[in-house]
């Protein structure tokens, strides 16, 4: 994968994946199962890419500002093509098998979309391993806009200018 030249390599890498069962929200009492794989890398500090599988169909990736993700699993978040809440499942009776509550992340296009449910406990794991990775609020901290800045201005890499 290449990344921009903006992006520190003097720092370790670090690399977050979490593989989760995922409901696609049909109707009240209709869904379709799927799994997601969620992945978070310091080469791209800023995004979550989430890779989804449904039998049969070919893989689906989403790349989305890890904010988001961050936000949605405690307020409903995003106002675009990706938007993200969580949602509180009513209480069992005492003899009944616990139910997670759920963060729910619903993808749009302009054509349409799909609603997606997950184990808010394991949206809320990835979400802590990925700010063990990177505390939000320092993904800045991973980029050399200096050292880009200046590579733009001389013409390195830019194979018209002449220089390599």
């Amino acid at each position: 994968m290449s990344h921009p030249p903006f992006f520190r390599r003097s720092r370790s890498r670090s690399h977050v994946t979490s593989r989760c069962d995922a409901a696609i929200l049909l109707g009240p009492d209709h869904f379709l199962p799927a799994t997601a794989v969620f992945d978070y890398s310091t080469d791209d500090p800023y995004t979550v890419r989430m890779t989804m599988r449904i039998d049969g169909a070919r893989p689906s990736e989403w790349i989305f500002d890890r904010s988001l993700l961050i936000e949605g699993i405690e307020v409903p978040t995003g106002i675009g093509l990706v938007q993200v809440w969580p949602e509180a499942q009513p209480s069992n009776p005492p003899d009944a098998a616990p139910v997670d509550d759920l963060v729910i992340i619903r993808l749009g296009t302009p054509e349409s979309h799909a609603t997606l449910a997950f184990s808010a406990v394991l949206v809320r794991d990835f979400v802590a391993r990925i700010q063990q990775a990177v505390a939000m609020g320092t993904e800045s901290d991973l980029l050399n806009l200096d050292s880009a800045l200046a590579d733009l201005l001389s013409g390195a890499g830019n194979p018209e200018s002449g220089a390599a």
